[in-house]
């Protein structure tokens, strides 16, 4: 156990949290620094893990910004991998193509 100075600010801030989560001071902290370890962990400040919940959950920026970008209609995708797919052809060769296309189909 170390002794460790904190504002008395903070501690006022800390008792009021730990008591509405019906957890007692030193439980909640270490809950705490084990949190601000973890996302040392994971080469991000708490600060920074605690500003992305903020905005992504809490003030919903991500998804303002996706409905800002306009998403291609379903059709549309198919209609793009389809042109990359098939070689550049005309339709009177492409009702060319689809008989022979289905008798090989049939046939297995």
């Amino acid at each position: 156990m170390m002794l460790i100075s904190v504002r008395d600010d903070l501690i006022k801030k800390l008792m009021e949290a730990s008591n509405s989560l019906g957890k007692p001071i030193s439980e909640y902290l270490n809950e705490l620094l084990e949190q601000a370890l973890r996302a040392h962990e994971l080469n991000c400040s708490l600060k920074e893990t605690v500003d992305l919940y903020e905005r992504t959950i809490i003030k919903k920026e991500a998804a303002k910004e996706t409905e800002r970008a306009e998403e291609p209609s379903i059709d549309k995708v198919f209609e793009r991998a389809i042109a990359k797919l098939k070689p550049d052809i005309s339709k009177s060769e492409e009702y060319k193509i689809l008989p022979k296309f289905l008798s090989q189909i049939s046939e297995r």
